[in-house]
């Protein structure tokens, strides 16, 4: 047998053992050194980065919901354009965002749900977006624009109480979100589809009250003790 053979037959390992208490004091002088220190995190603060897909849906999804419920209700603008740029750059976009994330996570539910709900913000912007022409088409017939908007808010009614029927077994916070959701659109359309405005401004305040419930929910999903000294229960 030659040289060369002998050593191809070799298995030749070289290991080095380095015990737990070494590991960490490098990491605490390596902290020290840092101009930065990371923040000392807790089991909530882990929690929460898991969160991240539903508080940018939760957050685009209260801000688009609030401009439009203030919108529905004329307490300051009843122009549906002032919605445009929030419902593009924000309700739609975050949505977006939030289902993409929820897709590489596999969650079916959070993804389907970020997904309808944000196609609803990019729909209304495209149609009342200056040079559509969707505007002046509908408005051209009497009482047109009207019924579009009715079809279009109790379709996604439909789809609002298909997943609230959903949320049955998952937080209270995330069935009233669903919930105040499905009586906007209801409210909205109706008001939309019998000229009654009463029954519009109804649904604008709903869409208000859903704002703010999307907001404490946000809130419940970003306070923690290492960020600030608030703490917002999420039930």
């Amino acid at each position: 047998m030659s040289f060369n053979e002998t050593t191809d037959k070799l298995d030749i390992s070289y290991h080095e053992s380095i015990s737990p208490g070494q590991i960490e004091s490098q990491q605490e002088e390596e902290q020290k050194k840092s101009l930065f220190p990371l923040p000392v995190t807790s089991e909530l603060a882990e929690f929460q980065k898991t969160m991240i897909g539903p508080a940018i849906g939760f957050a685009g999804f209260g801000l688009g919901s609030f401009v439009l419920g203030i919108m529905n209700t004329g307490l300051l603008t009843d122009l549906p354009y002032v919605a445009i740029g929030v419902a593009f750059s924000y309700g739609a976009l975050a949505q977006y965002t939030a289902s993409i994330i929820e897709i590489c996570h596999r969650n079916v539910f959070s993804a389907t749900s970020f997904f309808t709900f944000a196609s609803f913000f990019l729909a209304f912007g495209i149609m009342f977006v200056p040079g559509s022409g969707f505007v002046s088409a509908a408005g051209a017939i009497p009482g047109q624009l009207e019924k579009c908007m009715g079809l279009i808010e109790i379709s996604y009614a439909i789809c609002a109480l298909i997943f609230f029927l959903g949320t049955l077994r998952q937080p209270i916070l995330v069935r009233m979100v669903l919930g105040f959701t499905f009586f906007s659109y209801l409210f909205s359309a109706a008001g939309s589809f019998s000229g009654v405005v009463v029954l519009t401004k109804i649904g604008g305040w709903v869409s208000f009250v859903l704002a703010l419930t999307a907001w404490y929910t946000l809130m419940a999903m970003l306070y923690n003790e290492t960020n600030t000294f608030i703490k917002i229960p999420f039930f």
